[in-house]
């Protein structure tokens, strides 16, 4: 072994049966993550009913799981340099799972509230380590496709949230759709015995012997006395420089993308939140309504895979403003009440433009700032991303309120995503840096 870099030993390897093993597991666990966040919007109509909860009431209380993830995220992403990407991916599990079971037992929308923001902790800071996890195991030529196909996992678990509704719900009340999450602690004692703690943290930790073992299963050539010479690479250090973000011709582009990106989350959010009950309000049965999440969100998962065969083609600004445009599109053409099947068609091409370009998004903002300010700039596009998050239920909670016909609230939520689009479009890519350009539009998404 000539390389004495950690991170030049696992990018060299081969797909191997340790992958595989990984990729599923961090998969499921993100199903699950998807499964919990969608939970609140399949029970929304009933649990309305039940607590006799007003829209504004509903909403919030919506906006408590977002809130609770914007703060985990900051909180239980960095613990992982500490504690070990697989502890800290185990104590998510577990506290989403723990507290999610728990509000199936909630006795108020009070206590509710409360268990489901200490969810929403463990779902936001699950999403980064899990990210980070497989990136650290990933060999170099799969660096961006394992992390995608990770993110499927989100609109799969949410689509089998609706599904769970439909089976669920109408049989045994809306408690039972909480209390089918939590039986997902039945997985610790098999995350704790097929994950590996992640490699940077065995190094760094000097515990070279279960490294040796982990290694092993990657690259069986490897000798026990290569991994003590082993180092890890040094992250480059990156100064938090937001003044840099308005310098050199990016000001109007930067704020173009907190806009977008908080604007892409109140949407989906927002539906993700209120589709259901939307739906029942205009008289469609439970179950239909529940149907209508499922088709939605399946959309979702084909706009995830479509946004990144697109990106490297026709590149990430192109991509995620058609994709963006698409969605508001078909938003704005359910307002025309096409017939069941149309209508089934529209909602499945509105997942695909709305949930869709996400990961494409992310990446176009990555790619836009130069390695020096790279850090801030996505940083604080992804605060921006989370507080729409947060916004989104109450949003979909005005429009129940203004008491808007079925068509209303789709065109309500036509305009935000026309704006993303829009602005996204607006974006200056070709700007030229003293230190370094700037990615063109043409340049390619790396997936």
């Amino acid at each position: 072994m000539s390389a004495t870099n950690l991170s030049e030993v696992v990018g060299r390897s081969k797909f191997s049966k340790l992958h595989t093993s990984i990729l599923l597991w961090c998969v499921i666990i993100i199903l699950v993550d998807g499964y919990d966040i969608t939970m609140f919007g399949t029970s929304l109509p009933r649990l309305m009913e039940d607590w006799n909860l007003t829209a504004v009431q509903a909403g919030t209380i919506g906006s408590y799981g977002p809130l609770g993830m914007l703060i985990g995220s900051l909180i239980l992403g960095p613990l992982a340099d500490k504690f070990g990407r697989k502890s800290m991916i185990i104590t998510c599990v577990i506290l989403f799972s723990l507290f999610t079971l728990l509000c199936g037992l909630a006795p108020n929308p009070a206590v509710f509230a409360g268990f489901r923001f200490i969810a929403g902790l463990g779902m936001g800071g699950l999403m980064p380590n899990v990210l980070a996890y497989i990136s650290e195991y990933a060999p170099k030529k799969l660096k961006g496709t394992l992390p995608t196909l990770v993110l499927i996992g989100v609109p799969v678990g949410n689509m089998l949230a609706a599904g769970a509704g439909i089976v669920l719900i109408p049989e045994f009340g809306w408690r039972s759709i909480y209390i089918s999450g939590g039986v997902c602690l039945l997985l610790i004692p098999f995350l704790m015995k097929q994950l590996p703690e992640s490699p940077r943290f065995l190094l760094a930790r000097k515990k070279n012997d279960e490294l040796y073992n982990v290694l092993q299963k990657i690259d069986p050539s490897i000798k026990r006395e290569e991994v003590d010479s082993l180092t890890i690479e040094k992250a480059k250090k990156q100064s938090i420089d937001v003044k840099g973000l308005f310098q050199e011709g990016r000001a109007f582009s930067t704020v173009m993308f907190w806009v977008a990106l908080f604007l892409t989350t109140v949407v989906t959010w927002g539906l993700n939140t209120w589709l259901a009950e939307f739906m029942v309000q205009a008289g469609y049965p439970l179950t239909s309504s529940l149907m209508f999440m499922m088709v939605y969100f399946g959309g979702a998962i084909v706009g995830t895979i479509l946004g990144a065969w697109l990106a490297a083609r026709i590149g990430l600004k192109m991509t995620t403003v058609s994709l963006y445009l698409v969605g508001a599109a078909t938003l704005m053409m359910l307002v025309l009440q096409p017939g069941a099947i149309l209508f089934y068609t529209l909602i499945f091409l509105a997942g695909i433009g709305t949930i869709g370009p996400q990961s494409a998004a992310f990446s176009f903002v990555t790619n836009y700032y130069p390695e020096k300010i790279r850090s801030t700039g996505v940083g604080i596009a992804l605060g921006f991303n989370k507080i729409g998050g947060f916004f989104g239920p109450i949003y979909g909670s005005m429009l129940v309120t203004l008491n808007l016909s079925l068509e209303g609230n789709f065109l309500a939520f036509a305009i935000p995503c026309v704006l993303t689009g829009v602005l996204l479009f607006m974006v200056r890519t070709k700007i030229h840096t003293k230190a370094e350009n700037i990615p063109s539009q043409s340049s390619k998404a790396s997936v």
